[in-house]
């Protein structure tokens, strides 16, 4: 049987790495975007976003940061749309995603269309949002949210400074429930997952001990049978051999109960850490009889 310091090890192998996967000079745009995000001053985080997506100009080199950078902006947008409720910030999103999906499809040739098939789905749901303005709005929109070039005279904030004075509507300083950028949201699921694991591996302590309980239990009936076999059983040996058998009743239905909460919540951990791009749908059922038993596991991964 697998020890659990080694499933243990072996999960946590499948978590995403601490570093960051961004060049040193994208990195450092990035850093300073998630600063502005945190203070509420999405526009200069907007601004940021950009200047990290623009310092990987190679998109086959650079593709996991670009795509990284790309949702950053993505939940940007959408939020400082939420806030609004105008169609500029959707506008802009709708010309970024289809600069990024050309640019994709122009650096892999060998895989015919593959930032348009990449992100279909992200069209699809910009546009749906979208159809609630005039068809036109983005054609004749001329008050967009643009990107200017990030100023490097500016002094990069920390996490301790106070923000700067909003220079956009009131509603900025509103923190609408919408998703964070992407950095925030895996980091987010890791600790979930291991939240999740750990007490999962944690319950098979106890399990344990209740088997072995239940197995002493069941020496000593079958010592007690083998002692009264061809022979009438006393009152007290009788009342003996029923509380052993209802000590095997409660002891099986306390592991079962622990040994499938343990497993189910080891699986959703490691599927929380193993979690990508792609949705996993997964079910968990108990199965068993007397005696034995297990987890029925059945998903798309």
């Amino acid at each position: 049987m697998m020890s659990t310091n080694l499933l243990l090890r072996l999960v946590l192998n499948m978590a995403p790495p601490e570093g960051s996967s961004l060049p040193p000079e994208a990195d450092a745009h990035n850093k300073r975007a998630m600063v502005f995000y945190d203070q509420d001053r999405l526009v200069d985080a907007l601004v940021a976003f950009r200047a990290a997506y623009d310092a990987m100009p190679d998109v086959r080199r650079d593709r996991v940061g670009r795509k990284q950078l790309i949702d950053s902006m993505h939940f940007t947008l959408v939020r400082l749309h939420e806030i609004d409720g105008g169609p500029e910030a959707l506008c802009q999103l709708e010309r970024l995603m289809q600069e990024h999906i050309a640019a994709l499809n122009a650096a892999f040739p060998e895989l015919p269309e593959v930032g348009t098939v990449e992100y279909s789905g992200t069209l699809q749901r910009l546009r749906s949002r979208l159809a609630a303005f005039p068809p036109d709005v983005c054609v004749r929109e001329t008050a967009t949210v643009t990107v200017p070039s990030e100023r490097t005279d500016e002094p990069v904030p920390t996490a301790t400074e106070a923000p700067a004075a909003a220079t956009g509507p009131s509603e900025l300083a509103v923190r609408p429930d919408v998703p964070p950028p992407v950095q925030r949201i895996d980091r987010r699921r890791v600790r979930i997952g291991v939240g999740t694991l750990v007490p999962g591996l944690l319950l098979f302590a106890p399990m344990a001990g209740l088997l072995a309980y239940r197995a002493d239990g069941e020496r000593e009936l079958a010592a007690l049978r083998e002692h009264t076999k061809d022979r009438t059983l006393t009152p007290q040996q009788d009342a003996d051999a029923a509380a052993l058998g209802k000590r095997y009743t409660s002891v099986t239905a306390g592991a079962v109960v622990l040994g499938v909460t343990g497993a189910a919540l080891v699986v959703t951990g490691a599927a929380l850490l193993a979690a990508g791009a792609r949705q996993r749908r997964m079910a968990v059922a108990p199965w068993g009889a007397r005696g034995i038993g297990g987890l029925l596991l059945q998903g798309r991964f």
